[in-house]
């Protein structure tokens, strides 16, 4: 005996008939009896009282209309025979397809933003690129900040190993409003893998990045020179030694870069960024608490000599990230520095990734 969603049905022990309102799993049906009660029945408990009628009910409708997986080429619904479960078709997805993704474990994604020009960012629009640089794949979805709490959704997609996919297009006049992101993301293979947890988070590239120039380096994902942004880590096999940790907290980079990572623009206000890149020549083998421990050691730094240079305002720029930075840079002023106010910087200027300290 077959039978499909509509079909007319007497029940084989007991007085009575109703519709097959719903086809379930282990050979039984959802019933409706005449009293508006729906029964799940074994099929073989069921004696078949007339095939579909076309002109159904507006709910035996719906539930048609919900069942589209049911439905075969000819456009007809697909009707399941008693003696056994008909089994959906295995469908091999696309993001399963392709060659057996790289060995290894390492989780890589880069933000990069590519200026047409990159001497002079604010003469032309920027690119701005997703890169995965790891071995394993990446379902992604990015949006853009409209507020503090809306989010504006900007692409979605996969990426495999070794690729690129172009996010979309900074016009000229967004640069000097600098850009927040938010990224969900979910790494695997298309083999056996280690399972990598799902990360979300924030992202905050400032104006005052973006229109700099130095900001921008020969890298091995462009021809033209790029900001790259870290948004995961690669694992790293090198284990730094204690004086290289050391040396990268204690010595300051180049006279060039130093005066931008800390930019006193006037007598009343400094700016400190705590980008890493800002602080070390090479972090490519440290680890996140050593990047970490190098930034607060940059922000107790500046922050007691600005102290005693009498300034009296100070800006620092942590970026967004994972907020743990942040968090930390906020717990250093609410014990160590309780005397001192502080907030978030401006957001036109700085996005969310900002905190400004005031000394007097």
């Amino acid at each position: 005996m077959e039978l499909s969603v509509g079909s007319r049905v007497k029940f084989l022990n007991e007085v009575g008939e109703g519709t097959v309102v719903k086809i379930l799993i282990n050979n039984q049906v959802l019933v409706e009896t005449k009293d508006g009660f729906d029964l799940p029945c074994l099929i073989s408990d069921l004696i078949l009282s007339s095939e579909p009628n076309k002109k159904e009910n507006s709910r035996n409708s719906a539930i048609t209309d919900t069942n589209e997986s049911l439905l075969n080429k000819g456009g007809k619904p697909e009707i399941l025979a008693a003696s056994k479960i008909v089994e959906p078709e295995s469908n091999s997805s696309s993001q399963l397809e392709g060659d057996k993704d790289p060995d290894g474990e390492s989780v890589a994604l880069l933000l990069a933003l590519v200026p047409e020009n990159s001497v002079h960012p604010t003469d032309g629009k920027m690119r701005m690129f997703l890169v995965n640089d790891g071995s394993y794949r990446a379902f992604y979805v990015i949006s853009r900040a409209e507020t503090s709490a809306h989010f504006q959704p900007l692409d979605a997609g996969m990426l495999e190993p070794d690729t690129k996919v172009l996010l979309g297009v900074i016009s000229q006049t967004d640069l000097p409003q600098g850009i927040t992101l938010n990224f969900q993301l979910l790494f695997f293979k298309n083999r056996e893998f280690t399972l990598k947890p799902a990360e979300q988070f924030n992202i905050s590239v400032s104006s005052v990045k973006l229109l700099r120039p130095g900001a921008y380096v020969v890298n091995d994902f462009f021809d033209e020179k790029a900001m790259l942004v870290k948004l995961t880590e690669k694992d790293t096999v090198e284990i730094p030694e204690p004086e290289k940790i050391k040396e990268a907290m204690l010595l300051p980079k180049s006279a060039a870069t130093q005066s931008t990572a800390n930019k006193v623009v006037t007598p009343e206000m400094e700016e400190v960024d705590l980008h890493i890149e800002e602080l070390v020549d090479d972090y490519s083998t440290l680890t996140s608490k050593e990047i970490l421990d190098i930034q607060l050691a940059r922000f107790t730094t500046s922050l007691e000599g600005a102290i005693k240079s009498k300034v009296k305002r100070i800006v620092f720029i942590h970026g967004v990230g994972n907020g743990k930075l942040k968090f930390e840079l906020r717990k250093l002023l609410d014990t160590t520095y309780a005397k001192l106010r502080y907030q978030d910087a401006s957001f036109k200027e700085y996005g969310y990734g900002a905190t400004l300290v005031m000394l007097k």
